[in-house]
């Protein structure tokens, strides 16, 4: 099973990275408080922690076979949403509004994750040529 070859020791570092930088964040917001908007700075990195140790869980557990198999496509839909950014007129804030939901993506942050595996998949395929 794949969480048996996980890291554990460079795991354990990151979390004690990350918990160390929201004890900062706690501490800083506890002097300066944004009472006019209401947002606690340290619960919303608490949020995003959480939410990017699951993305970090689901991600590891996929194989590099599976990779290949989908970042061509997955690259293609990333350029069909830059593409959408220019000629919806929304290319000058770079955000992107999905119709009929209140959810905003960024494609640019999502092409490079794309490009990265693409141009790998596209290289190790073609190894002995380069």
């Amino acid at each position: 099973m794949w969480i048996k070859k996980y890291d554990w020791l460079l795991m354990g570092l990151v979390l004690l990275l990350t918990v160390f930088g929201v004890l900062m964040i706690f501490s800083a917001d506890q002097i300066q408080t944004t009472k006019a908007s209401g947002v606690i700075y340290y619960k919303r990195q608490l949020l995003w922690l959480v939410l990017a140790l699951i993305g970090l869980v689901l991600s590891s557990a996929f194989t590099v076979r599976t990779i290949e198999a989908v970042s061509y496509i997955l690259y293609g839909l990333i350029l069909v949403s830059l593409a959408a950014l220019l000629l919806t007129g929304q290319g000058v804030e770079r955000w992107l509004i999905l119709p009929g939901t209140n959810i905003n993506i960024q494609p640019a942050e999502l092409a490079k994750i794309t490009t990265i595996a693409a141009l790998a998949c596209f290289i190790a395929n073609r190894k002995k040529q380069i």
